[in-house]
Formats: C-alpha cells, structure tokens, sequence
C-alpha cells in the first residue's frame, strides 16, 4: 500500500497550476499581518468528482437534472 498524502500535496502544490502567494498584507483583511503570506488557489470539481464518468451532460447527470 502506498502513502497518499506525498501524491496529494504534489497535486495540490506543484502540479496546480493557478495557485500564487501573495502578501499578508491584503487590503480589507482586519487581520492583515507583514508577516504571513496568502496561499491563493482554484479547483474545479469535474463529473469525476461525483462518480461520474466524464461526457458531454455528465454534470447534470451527476447532479440529478438530465431528466
């Protein structure tokens, strides 16, 4: 059996292409500190996500609205 978690945060850390760091200095935030900076990042659940094999419409499929 293998480790996920070596898998997992390569996923999330290298090969996740629009991810940034950015300050901790971020305008608005009350907590705002020089310090510490930002991880910013997006995902996108795909049919997979839901068991459902990836084809055209497999969205609503997989959230029950194909009928």
């Amino acid at each position: 059996m293998q480790d996920a978690a070596p898998a997992i945060s390569k996923g999330f850390f290298v090969n996740f292409t629009d991810q940034g760091a950015e300050p901790g200095t971020q305008l608005g935030d009350p907590f705002a500190d020089p310090a510490r900076n930002y991880w910013r990042g997006a995902a996108v659940f795909s049919c997979e996500a839901f068991g459902v094999p990836i084809e055209p419409g497999c969205l609503l499929k997989a959230l029950g609205r194909d009928r």
